[in-house]
């Protein structure tokens, strides 16, 4: 398993830890793909998992990109309609600089404006 994946599934126990249902996992469209789509009560979130070794060059948040961030709304809106999801929709961002460990992540619930 690389730094990535490892990220990611640190990702998911916390994100599980806090009370949300993972229902996929590294969702793909033709352009993007999603790291996790999670449920809790009506709202699906879209979670973008990002993972810097270092912060010395910013913290990995700081790694979304504009494209990426128009990516996942784009994938967003196509897994509420292809899955008929009734509910809110947001999307998330985990952001892990160093070592992957709980110190070093950050949860942000809806970082990114979903265009609805």
């Amino acid at each position: 398993m690389n730094d990535g994946q490892k990220a990611e599934e640190f990702a998911a126990r916390y994100i599980t830890s806090r009370g949300l249902k993972i229902v996929e996992r590294n969702w793909k469209t033709y352009w993007c793909e999603i790291d996790i789509v999670a449920t809790h009560k009506k709202t699906v979130h879209i979670v973008e998992v990002k993972h810097r070794k270092s912060g010395r060059h910013g913290a990995a948040l700081e790694y979304i990109t504009d494209t990426k961030k128009q990516q996942l709304c784009l994938a967003a809106q196509h897994w509420v309609t292809e899955n008929g999801w009734r509910g809110d929709c947001q999307i998330d961002a985990i952001g892990i600089t160093g070592d992957i460990e709980l110190n070093n992540l950050r949860y942000v619930p809806g970082a990114i404006e979903v265009d609805q």
